[in-house]
Order: C-alpha cells, then sequence, then structure tokens
C-alpha cells in the first residue's frame, strides 16, 4: 500500500511490506523525516520514499522490522537503511543515519570552500 503525504516542500511516500498498514507507525516515521527537512536546503523540492516491513533475513526470529529512505534534492540523493526490534527503533536509527549523511555532505562541501578561500588568500599575500 503506498500512502503520499506532503509535508511543506517534503513529498513522503510511504510504502509498508509484509506488514499491515499502521497509522501510529506511519505518523512516527513521517514525523522522524519531517526533522530532517530543516537539515536539507529550504528551496529544493525534496522526494522522499519509505520503506518499512517485517525483515525476512531474519529467519530465526521474525520479530525484526526494517526501515529504508531515499531522499532525493535537486543537488544530491541520500539512502539509507535500519533494521531494529520494533518498527520505532528502526525508524529512530534510520532518521539518525540519514541525518548522519546530510551532515557530512554539508560539512565537506563547506571545508572545500574553505580551503579554496585559503587557497586565494595565500595568493593574494604573495601579491
Amino acid at each position: 500500500i503506498n500512502k503520499l503525504i506532503i509535508y511543506h516542500n517534503m513529498k513522503i511516500k510511504v510504502l509498508f511490506v509484509n506488514i499491515e498498514n499502521n497509522s501510529k507507525e506511519e505518523k512516527h516515521v513521517v514525523k522522524k523525516l519531517t526533522s530532517i527537512e530543516k537539515l536539507l536546503q529550504k528551496n529544493n523540492s525534496i522526494d522522499c520514499n519509505v520503506r518499512l516491513g517485517r525483515d525476512s533475513s531474519h529467519k530465526k526470529s521474525n520479530n525484526m522490522f526494517f526501515a529504508e529512505a531515499t531522499i532525493s534534492t535537486e543537488s544530491k540523493n541520500y539512502g539509507a537503511k535500519a533494521v531494529g526490534k520494533t518498527i520505532y527503533e528502526a525508524a529512530d536509527v534510520l532518521k539518525d543515519e540519514l541525518s548522519k549523511k546530510i551532515r557530512r555532505y554539508k560539512d565537506k562541501k563547506t571545508s572545500i570552500v574553505k580551503k579554496g578561500g585559503r587557497m586565494l588568500k595565500d595568493l593574494l599575500r604573495k601579491f
């Protein structure tokens, strides 16, 4: 079951795999993902595809759940997958992984700009 939720400029598609659609779990995941929106650029449109379900790779205990998301912006795509004992735990870990990836990219981008600025300043000092 696919469900589209639009929050500000963020379009979130939620897909449930091997489990029933539960509005409480869906709201929790949407709440976690909308908190990531402030890390992304404000004026871009953001598409987010989320898959929630029971993890079939854990054959012994069928009580493991997964949450995976792909966030597409105009400049970059981010993706992460998380596994937990509950959907809520998996969603919390997923949010942390995505925010870590977004912050890492932003830090790398700003460090490149600073490095270029330092090189330009050193070049100007020589003249």
